[in-house]
C-alpha cells in the first residue's frame, strides 16, 4: 500500500509541473514579445514576455547584444524570426557575428543568479549598476565598441578564468545547449522602423523541456520502488 501512494504522489508531483511549469519560457521562431524596461540604461536587463494581451506576466531577463539597434516598450512587441547561435546584424563578422562563449557563461551565471558580486535587490542602486557593469561587458565580448572596465573586466576574466579550467565536455554541456540568441524584427511599424525591419537582438537562455524534469523525478521513485522492494524480499 505504502509503494502505491508513492507512485500515486509521484504522478501527482508530475501533473503539478506540467500545470505549473510556464510553458510560455519555451519561446519558438514565430512568437510576438514585448519588453519592459527593468534595471539598466540604455541596455539590460529587460523583462520579457508574451506580446498581444496587456499585463502578460515577465518570463525572464535579457540583455542586448548590438549597439546600433533598438528595440521598445510597446505592446505590439518583436516577432522571433530565429532562435540561433549568433547576432544577426551587429559587430564585425559578416553575416551576424557568433555568440561568444564568455557571454554564455556570464549569461548562465546572471540567469542562475550565481555571478559573483552581482545585486539582484529589485529596484535598488546598486542592481541598476550592476546591470549596466554586464551589459557593458556583453557589449565588448561581442565586438560592440565598448571597453570593458570595472566590474565587467572582472566578471569577463572570471569567466575567461572557468573557460580557461574547464573541460571542453563541461562548456558545452553547461552553456551550449542553453544560451541562444533571439534574432528579432519590428512586428509592426513604429519608431521610424517599418514592419519586419531588423531589431534589437536578445540573450535567451533555452528552459529544460518539462517532459525532462517530470521524468526524471518519476524515474526517480520507480528506483526507489524497486530498492524497497529488493530490501523486503530478502
Amino acid at each position: 500500500m505504502f509503494y502505491r501512494w508513492v507512485l500515486v504522489f509521484a504522478c501527482g508531483c508530475s501533473l503539478f509541473l506540467l500545470q505549473s511549469s510556464p510553458a510560455s519560457a519555451s519561446l519558438q521562431v514565430g512568437n510576438t514579445i514585448r519588453f519592459y524596461d527593468r534595471e539598466g540604461s540604455p541596455g539590460g536587463e529587460f523583462g520579457l514576455a508574451l506580446a498581444g494581451t496587456p499585463n502578460k506576466p515577465e518570463l525572464f531577463r535579457t540583455f542586448c547584444l548590438e549597439r546600433s539597434e533598438y528595440l521598445d516598450f510597446n505592446a505590439a512587441g518583436f516577432k522571433i524570426v530565429g532562435i540561433t547561435d549568433k547576432a544577426v546584424n551587429g559587430g564585425v563578422t559578416p553575416g551576424g557575428d557568433p555568440l561568444s562563449l564568455t557571454t554564455k557563461v556570464l549569461y548562465s551565471w546572471f540567469r542562475n543568479k550565481t555571478l559573483a558580486g552581482y545585486d539582484y535587490t529589485p529596484n535598488s542602486a546598486t542592481h541598476v549598476t550592476s546591470a549596466n557593469e554586464l551589459q557593458e561587458a556583453f557589449w565588448a565580448l561581442e565586438a560592440e565598441g565598448v571597453t570593458a572596465n570595472g566590474q565587467a573586466a572582472t566578471w569577463i576574466a572570471s569567466a575567461a578564468n572557468w573557460i580557461a579550467t574547464t573541460s571542453t565536455k563541461a562548456q558545452r554541456d553547461f552553456v551550449d545547449s542553453h544560451v541562444k540568441v533571439l534574432n528579432l524584427v519590428w512586428a509592426t511599424g513604429r519608431s521610424g522602423y517599418a514592419a519586419g525591419s531588423v531589431a534589437q537582438d536578445q540573450l535567451y537562455y533555452v528552459p529544460e523541456p518539462i517532459s525532462l524534469t517530470v521524468w526524471a523525478g518519476v524515474g526517480g521513485v520507480f528506483c526507489l520502488f524497486s530498492r524497497r522492494r529488493r530490501q523486503a524480499s530478502r
